[in-house]
């Protein structure tokens, strides 16, 4: 009689451990997957807050080197235009200045 109470006690007590850890373990991993979604829905925002600071940053840091490549190339066309507009002038200096046969 006593080994039977003995192994009903046991068996009571294996089973109760057993649904408690499968009760807190469901419970434990909807926290996690609460905190998970929070965690996500927090990165995302910051991201989004990130990338709209990094779009002005780009945006900017595009214009500035849009307008400083066109000053490049306006002083570059500028300095070729002087060379031909030199180069024209000596050649008509030339011709001005050869015989004619």
């Amino acid at each position: 009689m006593v080994h039977i109470e003995l192994i009903l006690y046991t068996t009571y007590c294996i089973a109760f451990s057993i649904i408690c850890f499968l009760v807190l373990k469901k419970l434990l991993l909807s926290k996690f997957k609460k905190l998970d979604e929070d965690y996500l829905i927090v990165l995302t925002s910051v991201l989004d807050s990130k990338s709209k600071e990094l779009d002005a940053k780009q945006s900017i840091a595009l214009l500035s080197s849009f307008q400083e490549l066109s000053k490049e190339n306006k002083l570059y066309l500028s300095r070729m235009n002087k060379d031909i507009s030199k180069q024209l002038e000596e050649l008509s200096n030339n011709v001005r200045n050869k015989r004619i046969i």
